[in-house]
């Protein structure tokens, strides 16, 4: 019975996350109709790439937990990925919590690029 509901939550916690991926897909300010995980939008860019370019650690990870690929580049130039956005990005500000959140997404892709 404890495996089971184990088991159970384990299955609600998975969806939840889908959910919620799912929302931070709908809820961007995409120009078009909101592109796939994976598909860049009508400016090129994929919803791991808009969630680089609003410093936001929580859909970056939500993101790359169910499935969003981080090597898929840019479609303006075809050479940067979410973490080039990143590193960049950091580089490039000054504000201290900008510059510690970028370091945190960047902790999230690295890994997995």
């Amino acid at each position: 019975a404890k495996e089971a509901k184990e088991a159970k939550e384990a299955k609600e916690a998975k969806e939840a996350k889908k959910a919620r991926s799912q929302h931070i897909i709908a809820s961007r300010p995409w120009r078009g109709n909101p592109p796939e995980k994976n598909q860049n939008d009508d400016d090129g860019y994929t919803p791991l790439m808009r969630a680089v370019k609003a410093i936001d650690v929580e859909a970056v990870a939500l993101l790359i937990e169910t499935g969003a690929n981080p090597k898929v580049t840019d479609k303006a130039y075809g050479t940067s990925t979410a973490l080039d956005m990143a590193i960049l990005a950091r580089k490039r500000t000054s504000d201290a919590e900008n510059k510690h959140n970028l370091s945190m997404i960047i902790d999230i892709l690295e890994p997995v690029t």
